[in-house]
């Protein structure tokens, strides 16, 4: 999947009302933006967003696979869900 349309996935999730404070911040996302620095998420926040990924993208997480560099900038998130993505399809082929 393409990393512009992942982009727009999790702006559709930081939509959602659970994170009302942050919608007028969420069109100004980019792959640089720190989801801890700049839109100052907690840990409830994170795990929710996690939930939130799992459903949308159709995959789970490993508790070894979740570290907190993941959500240092919205690249290397997206970097983490194309690996997963990737991963589910090689086993839907095998």
């Amino acid at each position: 999947m393409k990393r512009e349309i992942i982009l727009q996935k999790l702006k559709d999730i930081l939509m959602d009302d659970e994170y009302v404070v942050l919608k007028e911040m969420i069109p100004e996302l980019t792959e640089q933006t720190s989801l801890i620095n700049d839109l100052a998420f907690d840990s409830l926040q994170i795990m929710n967003l996690i939930v939130q990924i799992e459903k949308r993208f159709e995959f789970a997480c490993e508790a070894d696979e979740m570290n907190l560099d993941m959500f240092e900038n919205v690249s290397m998130l997206i970097d983490f869900i194309q690996n997963k993505l990737s991963a589910k399809q090689g086993d839907l082929v095998n």
